[in-house]
């Protein structure tokens, strides 16, 4: 079979040579630094079956222009474009879609995701290739056929047949929900996906709805409720729970059609397998978390060594009482009860590091902001000390409480914690060495965390650029490049952002989340404070 080829166009070098290493396992890779190259190579054997092009290039040739140039060329015109851009607006992004792109991915780019992305649309290519191919050749069977007065039935069978090859190839199921008649019609594929037998009736419908995976159904069934009000189109990603306990995950997508009263008459969608991708994520920032506790390996090391040498101490102050003479029962309380403090002040440590390093729970949970920072310093204070970083902590008496998960917030603010160090300690400067962790309650219903090092700030060419994969301003060796990026996709998934800027003296980490709900609070009873 033909090898497979994509035409990446970026005017960045690094940017085509990163994407270019994540694609060239598994495709012919072509490059283009331009758009009026990329209208070349494009149009030149072998031609690529997908493009992923850059928004914004320089020279008077955007990706839009270039998009619209390849629409226009017969021989390029059915070439799927994925846009592949920054942080755009709504509108931009309707733009490019309105233009003719199939889809878009956000710098910075994540491996796994690009390579899912990737993978869907050239299968959907395939699948339209070999479906053109077909109709073609359907197309001069049905002449033949209907010269020799043979019905068309078994044509619209076969043509059927082809469809639900597609599809299947795809991952991709198709349905159709008749409202007024509640009447539901689903490609083979909706059945194969859902591991369910293909029956009719009444009840046709709730076999899918039962294999949603409980904890999401409420807020899927939700969701499409406010897309009847709304009349918008329907998206989301949710949990099928299967018969034998499997977890996949999947993409839905639905139109419904009304009528002029604004009364819903017909339901039409897709759902997709996405199980390969979602657990690619999940891979990635796995990896990232047990690249965090191998760098604080030395520091917990440490940490373990104080309480075991009061209870050595401890342990021999005893035996030398009893070799000197009996200890008195008061004196013996007091050492063995250190002893217990210290053990299990050393079981907690052990404990924190082992929930660190499980992967998290498909379930979000309701968090508290200051408990997510006290547990992450808890875990990196000891380097702060033994690096003679002072942190300065500004916590609210009250902070209402946010959504998603305890362990993956953590290992966000340890990467903006240990980069901090990293910068602090870079300067080789003994003044001023402070690190400043913050929460803000705001009015909006947002609570901010924010992280501010004087370890000097970012340079202005590279902060544009410092949430994107592979980035890395550190020495070979010293760092992936990968933890802002995973960084940003938590909190992304969070429903929150995450920005940086330059302040006076260094750089400053600002996470912005939603409120969990109105009346969830916390009582911190410690206030704001300084520690060492």
């Amino acid at each position: 079979m033909e090898e497979t080829t994509v035409l990446i166009v970026d005017d960045e070098p690094a940017i085509l040579a990163t994407t270019s290493d994540m694609l060239s396992p598994h495709y012919c890779v072509r490059a283009a630094n331009s758009g009026a190259r990329a209208l070349e190579v494009a149009a030149t054997e072998p031609r690529p079956s997908l493009i992923l092009l850059d928004v914004r290039m320089p020279g008077g040739m955007d990706g839009y222009t270039v998009l619209s140039l390849l629409k226009e060329n017969p021989s390029t015109r059915d070439i799927p474009v994925i846009f592949v851009t920054g942080m755009e607006t709504v509108s931009e992004e309707k733009k490019g879609l309105s233009l003719g792109a199939v889809d878009y991915i956000t710098k910075p780019i994540h491996p796994a995701i690009l390579l899912a992305r990737v993978k869907n649309h050239v299968m959907l290519k395939q699948a339209h290739d070999f479906l053109r191919d077909k109709n073609a050749y359907l197309e001069k069977e049905v002449n033949r056929r209907l010269q020799e007065r043979i019905g068309t039935e078994e044509l619209l069978q076969e043509k059927e047949a082809h469809l639900s090859h597609a599809q299947r190839i795809a991952h991709l199921g198709s349905w159709s929900l008749d409202l007024i008649e509640n009447k539901l019609e689903c490609s083979a594929e909706m059945y194969r996906l859902f591991e369910i037998e293909a029956k009719g009736g009444a009840d046709a419908y709730q076999n899918f709805v039962d294999i949603v995976h409980p904890e999401d159904l409420q807020s899927v069934q939700k969701e499409y409720r406010q897309s009847l009000k709304s009349q918008l189109p329907y998206e989301s990603e949710y949990r099928l729970l299967m018969s034998d306990g499997r977890i996949k995950y999947a993409y839905y997508r639905s139109e419904t059609s009304f009528d002029d009263e604004g009364i819903p008459l017909k339901a039409e969608g897709i759902v997709q397998d996405i199980t390969e991708r979602k657990l690619a994520q999940a891979q990635i920032v796995q990896a990232s978390k047990m690249s965090t506790l191998g760098e604080m390996a030395t520091s917990v090391a440490h940490e373990l060594n104080q309480p075991l040498n009061v209870i050595r101490m401890a342990t021999g102050n005893i035996l030398r009482k009893m070799s000197a003479g009996i200890p008195t029962p008061e004196y013996l309380s007091k050492k063995l009860q250190r002893i217990s403090d210290q053990t299990e002040r050393a079981a907690t440590i052990i404990d924190h590091m082992r929930m660190f390093g499980r992967r998290a729970s498909e379930q979000p949970s309701k968090i508290d902001p200051t408990e997510l920072v006290r547990s992450a310093l808890d875990l990196i204070g000891e380097q702060l000390r033994l690096a003679q970083i002072e942190v300065e902590l500004n916590l609210p008496e009250v902070c209402p409480l946010i959504l998603g998960h305890q362990v993956q917030g953590e290992q966000v603010l340890l990467n903006l914690l240990t980069n901090a160090r990293d910068a602090i300690s870079s300067r080789q400067n003994p003044d001023g060495r402070k690190i400043s962790v913050g929460i803000n309650v705001c009015e909006d219903k947002t609570i901010e965390i924010s992280v501010e090092d004087t370890g000097g700030g970012i340079e202005d060419n590279v902060i544009q650029r410092i949430f994107e994969p592979f980035y890395t301003t550190k020495d070979m060796g010293e760092g992936t490049g990968l933890g802002l990026s995973v960084s940003w996709g938590i909190i992304r998934d969070m429903g929150g952002t995450i920005s940086a800027k330059n302040t006076g003296q260094g750089a400053k980490f600002v996470i912005s989340l939603p409120q969990a709900g109105d009346t969830d609070t916390v009582e911190d009873k410690t206030g704001a404070e300084s520690d060492q």
